[in-house]
């Protein structure tokens, strides 16, 4: 895992996440090992069942924290992504899909995609993609590819 010491490096975690993230888990183990002994120490169904419930807050609290800790990696990495193809592609090619005709503009993508690309873009390379025209993708709801728009 890699762990920036500032805010603006290129880690997708900084020192604060992941102090905030070890402090979240720990809370959650701590209540989860409180109800624990507090079961163990009793032999009635319904006080058991009370610690139980004690138990799985813990469980939440350690799954929310590691959540907020992935969310915010995901958010950091996606914003590096978005300035990465921006360096990249400085200036957009001058025919986008959405040039053409959009009913018979032929634009790519696979079930699983969110994103429609022209057939020369380099996101699609290689990949068992099929063609729709422009307004089949937008009603599957696909947006267009940001590499491949002006």
């Amino acid at each position: 895992m890699t762990v920036a010491t500032g805010s603006t490096g290129d880690a997708p975690w900084t020192t604060h996440d992941l102090s905030a993230l070890v402090v979240r888990l720990g809370l959650g183990i701590a209540v989860a090992t409180v109800a624990w002994a507090g079961a163990a120490g009793s032999v009635d169904v319904g006080t058991q069942v009370r610690w139980a419930d004690v138990s799985v807050a813990g469980v939440i609290i350690a799954g929310v924290g590691e959540a907020v800790f992935l969310v915010a990696g995901m958010r950091r990495v996606r914003a590096r992504q978005d300035a990465l193809v921006d360096r990249a592609l400085p200036v957009r090619p001058t025919l986008a899909i959405d040039t053409v005709e959009p009913d018979v503009a032929l634009a790519m993508a696979t079930p699983l995609m969110t994103k429609y690309h022209r057939p020369t873009c380099p996101l699609v390379t290689g990949k068992p993609v099929s063609g729709a025209s422009v307004d089949e993708q937008r009603s599957a709801g696909r947006a267009p590819c940001r590499v491949c728009e002006p």
